[in-house]
């Protein structure tokens, strides 16, 4: 039966914690696909991410880079902190996420031009050109920006920066994608951060630390500056 959408990220989530802890998903389980689960719960792709966002901050799920997202465990807290599942819809909540994301990205890319290896900088190419070819064919546009940015964490060398980010992931594609709908949508838009991301990728291969955290930094005050000007 299909999901209402009156309290549709409470009943989601909901129903998510009842097949948990019913057994039907078990500790190491793979989800399906995004699509796949939201036709299967009868609710949206962005409803469902909603739902995922209270799982990953709970630490019942988390996501795995190429495999998608595995049951961590299933114990669940007594409480859930409610901003998390409207912090997405506030323009100036946006802008807090966007000043955090300044706070890890620009030191991650900054770190990753420092002590990146060379296996580790062939990863986030890799990462660029999915980005690239998914721009070109407009196809999960906004989950290869976040995977570039999984990588710059990752490679960075430091694990907190890296944990922290992973557990906005879910957020960061809600919000990235209300903010590629309404900034980043027109072609020029898209190759503009194409090439911002490209530099970022060049000065780290040029272990240039101090012009990959200004590329970054200036990359993240361009989005910044367009979401403080939406009505």
């Amino acid at each position: 039966m299909a999901i209402v959408k009156n309290q549709i990220h409470e009943l989601v989530f909901e129903k998510l914690k009842e097949m948990i802890l019913s057994g039907e998903f078990k500790e190491g389980d793979y989800l399906l696909p995004e699509p796949e689960l939201a036709k299967q719960l009868g609710t949206s792709r962005s409803a469902l991410r909603g739902a995922m966002l209270l799982l990953r901050n709970m630490g019942v799920v988390e996501v795995t880079p190429g495999r998608g997202t595995v049951i961590k465990k299933v114990g669940f807290p007594s409480t859930v902190d409610p901003v998390l599942l409207d912090i997405h819809n506030s323009k100036d909540q946006i802008l807090e996420l966007l000043e955090l994301r300044r706070g890890i990205e620009v030191e991650a890319a900054g770190l990753a031009a420092e002590r990146a290896n060379e296996e580790q900088i062939n990863k986030l190419k890799c990462a660029y050109e999915r980005m690239v070819e998914n721009v070109r064919e407009n196809n999960n546009v906004t989950q290869t920006d976040v995977n570039f940015h999984m990588v710059l964490t990752e490679i960075s060398g430091n694990k907190l920066l890296n944990q922290v980010f992973e557990s906005l992931v879910d957020l960061l594609e809600d919000t990235i994608n209300k903010i590629r709908q309404d900034t980043l949508s027109k072609p020029d838009k898209s190759m503009i951060e194409l090439e911002s991301h490209r530099k970022i990728l060049e000065a780290i291969e040029m272990r240039d630390t101090q012009k990959a955290r200004k590329i970054s930094a200036e990359n993240l005050e361009t989005v910044y500056n367009a979401v403080k000007s939406w009505q």
